[in-house]
């Protein structure tokens, strides 16, 4: 398969799901109930209380700002950020290890993943924080590979944006800080090419913590009787105590943030009978994808030196996927599966890394396909419940493997 060919197709997988009818379904699905609501505020002036920071509605209100409040409207933006994610993988990766197959396979792997896809149909808030976080990591790699001052001057400032881009969506985008971190320390490490201190300071801290302020003086604006601190001493205390105490009874669809690696508790996003069959969308990964995934980043975290082109890209991608999995040990309030979606991706392209070192090997390559046919076929049989397609009883049933997948 030709370069051009293969980018092509990964540019498809990435952009047709996420466009495919992405008005038919319903006006309002899961917490589009909250977001397409709070960005029309913006638009209108209202004053509201939100559990978040404001970057994340703003971006949907540009999409109302430009096709009207209805499904399309708030969906096409979130829409746009999830196709980019799958091409951002791939461009992380190839700028790492200089390896286009591997790149390509990276993200390959993550447009076949179901709860991003999910997540980037809806006018929802979460798939922000992967992209920025993402692009935070591109330009930070970008600045350690520059050969010109200018140049690493330039993707340091880069750095700071997404980063505080990453953050201003959801706090939880704290964790591609930690990964921002690792990835110093580890291309430091192999390819003795470090940032300076001023350039760190500015890139980590001084930047993303300006962009973070900035963001939110439309908000204060419309919303002028409640000061920025005491705006975010409700908003810590509304998650600490959102479900805290007793989070698996505080609702159905919550989940400990160890059972997301192992795909166990999902959540339903809509559920019809129609004529046709069932309609059901359910924010649930690829089954496939993610158990192999979690075996891959087990595997790198043991042999970080198994790929021999990646120049210290599997320590890189566990002590990421770690960065953004484990402090949520820490949470009192009740979590979902989406929040593993940070950490996800750097699963993928762990596995991405296993497929590749397979297929480098003749007797390995049945392992290589296995692997990624699987996660192909499990994308394939899963996606009516990722985009809403109407399904008979039967098949439901027989997707539906475990009863807390329901």
């Amino acid at each position: 398969m030709s370069r051009t060919i293969a980018i092509a197709l990964l540019v498809f997988l990435a952009f047709a799901p996420r466009f495919w009818n992405l008005d038919g379904l319903a006006d309002v699905v899961f917490d589009e109930v909250y977001y397409p609501k709070f960005a029309q505020n913006y638009l209108q002036g209202i004053d509201f209380f939100d559990a978040h920071p404001p970057l994340g509605k703003y971006l949907i209100a540009l999409g109302i700002k430009l096709f009207g409040y209805q499904p399309w409207g708030y969906r096409c933006i979130t829409a746009l950020a999830g196709a980019l994610i799958p091409i951002f993988v791939y461009l992380l990766v190839q700028k790492w290890t200089n390896r286009h197959f591997l790149a390509w396979l990276s993200g390959i792997f993550t447009a076949l993943d179901g709860l991003l896809l999910v997540e980037s149909r809806y006018g929802l808030i979460n798939i922000f924080i992967v992209l920025f976080g993402l692009c935070s990591q591109l330009c930070l790699l970008s600045a350690l590979r520059a050969k010109k001052t200018s140049a690493v001057w330039f993707w340091v400032i880069g750095l700071g944006i997404f980063l505080g881009a990453s953050i201003s969506v959801k706090w939880t985008g704290l964790g591609y800080l930690l990964s921002a971190i690792a990835m110093v320390v580890v291309h430091g490490y192999y390819l003795k090419k470090w940032l300076n201190l001023y350039q760190l300071f500015l890139g980590l801290l001084l930047i993303p913590s300006i962009f973070y302020l900035l963001q939110w003086i439309p908000h204060l604006l419309i919303n002028p009787a409640t000061p920025l601190i005491e705006l975010h001493q409700q908003i810590f205390n509304f998650h600490q105590n959102l479900g805290s105490g007793e989070p698996l009874l505080s609702h159905p669809y919550c989940s400990p943030w160890w059972s997301w690696v192992f795909m166990i508790r999902s959540t339903a996003y809509f559920f019809e009978f129609r004529n046709l069959g069932i309609v059901y969308v359910n924010g649930m990964g690829n089954p496939l994808l993610y158990w192999f995934g979690a075996g891959a980043v087990l595997y790198a975290l043991l042999r970080p030196r198994l790929h021999q082109h990646s120049q210290g890209l599997s320590l890189y991608l566990s002590l990421s996927f770690l960065a953004n999995l484990l402090p949520w040990i820490l949470a009192r309030r009740c979590t979902f599966l989406y929040h593993y979606m940070p950490a996800s991706v750097f699963a993928f392209i762990c596995l991405a890394i296993i497929a590749d070192l397979c297929f480098q090997q003749k007797r390995l390559q049945p392992a290589s396909i296995i692997i990624s046919a699987g996660v192909a076929i499990a994308f394939v049989m899963w996606l009516p419940v990722y985009i809403g397609l109407p399904i008979p009883p039967y098949y439901w049933r027989m997707i539906i493997w475990m009863p807390t997948w329901i």
